[in-house]
């Protein structure tokens, strides 16, 4: 024990860090509110939520089940403890524990995929990188596609050097055929990273049993039978769901298949996987050539995924979070370099602040804000019968996630996310709002009795009104620092994003 002393230290210390990383209010991807809370909380709470085209298409490209195993042990925890009314950023913090949590089902896989000599520098390199800390530990369905692509691997390893004659070996088998069906559910480009792994340890495994043919075919068996349940189970579950049959699986690949479905998320080059995401995730350790090999299996792990993704033409940087993840892993067990580890260690640490801490970090405080104003004015629980209804835009930011303003279904309050307009444009459509609004106090919204102004709300980064001219006649309700994205950038230079960070929430002055 004594040994492995200053690696349990450190190791403990990025333990630490990754679940405060985990609390933090950063947003990477708005599929991590959208395609998986929003869900959640509509159909287990009961809350006014705008489902994402996703799951109401005619046919639907996501699978329910991978979200209940991912989010409802939180909902239940908040639900079991709040006994009244569940706050959204609680269930939002316990959202992101369960996630920090799942990240330890990586760290414990890599202790078993990886040689005993080499696990604890894989172990602590891992878990010092940015897509340990940032990316595991928020809400994206890719992080879960990454905890079931590790589990498979670990199965699949610890199989091929089974004999078929144990018993252990078909508990393997079913564990390997489970990881491997709820994986495919839960993002169709599952089976992209878990291919190579079933060929190369599939290969040792057949090897040491040649003699043994009739247990390998039972042990074949009972991998598909294990799939044919779980998949199963996944079906009833979506159709319970939808309230239709629907194979989310075959939707999705035929969906992602037609050139004119990806051109409406965005179209990229086909080497911007290769260029762009891969050197984004794994920083300097891009430099650990060994991983380059063709003739090395690990090569084949990392790489095999990243060609076949990048036959798609729509290429973000998330699709290869499992990749990526396989890459830093393998890469410390050849790393001999400490001005790299040096580099990857500062890297990984701008990468986490950034990601972690301060992409997108005011739209869910935001919206908690919002939450806490209107319920506290009474407006939650008023119906669009007795009152008029007020309109909240969002503008220049990841989508609203409007769960967590905690509204019934028959709220009057309405989110915008105004999508492509200028600053001319989200302004005048504020202000035609608000002057088509001008209602005696009774018809509308009664938010004067805490002395704030009849009036549309308007949330933006503060760095986009800078200017007397675009603040004359708003009120700013609240401000919210730390708030950093680069989406920006093209209106105003980043060092002036990042010297007026925040984001506000602004309502029409008072008359």
């Amino acid at each position: 024990m004594q040994k492995y002393r200053k690696y349990v230290i450190i190791y403990a210390f990025l333990l630490c860090f990754r679940l405060w990383i985990s609390q933090s209010n950063s947003y990477i991807h708005p599929d991590e509110q959208l395609q998986s809370l929003q869900i959640i909380a509509g159909k287990f709470l009961g809350w006014k939520v705008e489902l994402p085209w996703e799951f109401t298409s005619e046919r639907p490209i996501r699978s329910i089940f991978p979200l209940y195993i991912m989010l409802l042990p939180a909902f239940y925890t908040a639900k079991v403890t709040c006994h009244d009314f569940c706050k959204p950023d609680t269930i939002f913090l316990l959202a992101r524990f369960t996630m920090f949590l799942w990240s330890l089902v990586i760290d414990f896989s890599i202790c078993r995929i990886v040689p005993p000599a080499k696990k604890w520098k894989s172990l602590i390199l891992y878990s010092s990188s940015f897509l340990a800390s940032s990316f595991q530990t928020h809400t994206i369905t890719n992080s879960m596609e990454t905890v079931f692509t590790f589990l498979a691997i670990m199965f699949l390893s610890k199989l091929a050097v089974s004999s078929v004659n144990n018993r252990n070996s078909y508990w393997l088998s079913v564990a390997a055929s489970i990881s491997t069906t709820i994986g495919m559910f839960t993002r169709i480009t599952f089976l992209a990273f878990v291919l190579v792994p079933y060929f190369y340890y599939g290969i040792q495994w057949l090897k040491i049993n040649r003699t043994n043919k009739l247990s390998v075919f039972n042990h074949v068996l009972l991998m598909i039978f294990s799939c044919a349940l779980v998949s199963s189970l996944c079906l009833y579950e979506d159709y319970k769901f939808y309230g239709k049959f629907t194979v989310t699986p075959f939707n999705n690949i035929m969906y992602n298949s037609r050139f004119e479905n990806l051109a409406l998320h965005g179209i990229h080059s086909k080497t911007q996987h290769l260029f762009v995401n891969v050197p984004l995730l794994c920083g300097p350790l891009l430099l650990v050539f060994p991983l380059w090999n063709l003739r090395k299996a690990h090569a084949w792990f990392w790489i095999f995924p990243v060609l076949v993704l990048s036959i798609f033409p729509h290429q973000e940087a998330r699709f290869l979070l499992p990749a990526g993840s396989l890459y830093v892993v393998f890469a410390a067990q050849y790393i001999n370099s400490r001005f790299l580890l040096l580099l990857f260690i500062i890297y990984s640490t701008i990468m986490s602040v950034f990601y972690g801490i301060m992409h997108q970090n005011g739209v869910v405080p935001s919206v908690v804000e919002l939450s806490s104003l209107l319920r506290d004015n009474g407006i939650l629980n008023q119906t669009s019968i007795s009152h008029r209804p007020t309109t909240i835009y969002y503008w220049r930011t990841y989508t609203a996630p409007t769960w967590m303003l905690a509204l019934p279904e028959s709220s009057p309050v309405n989110v915008v996310q105004l999508y492509n307009y200028s600053k001319d444009q989200s302004l005048s459509r504020f202000w035609d709002d608000y002057y088509k609004n001008q209602f005696p106090e009774k018809e509308f919204m009664n938010l004067a009795s805490s002395g704030l102004p009849v009036s549309p709300i308007f949330v933006c980064p503060v760095a986009l009104l800078q200017s007397e001219e675009d603040t004359k006649g708003l009120q700013l309700l609240s401000y919210i620092p730390y708030h950093v994205d680069l989406d920006d950038a093209d209106e105003l230079p980043l060092a002036d994003l990042i010297r007026n960070h925040g984001i506000g929430i602004y309502t029409a002055k008072k008359n």
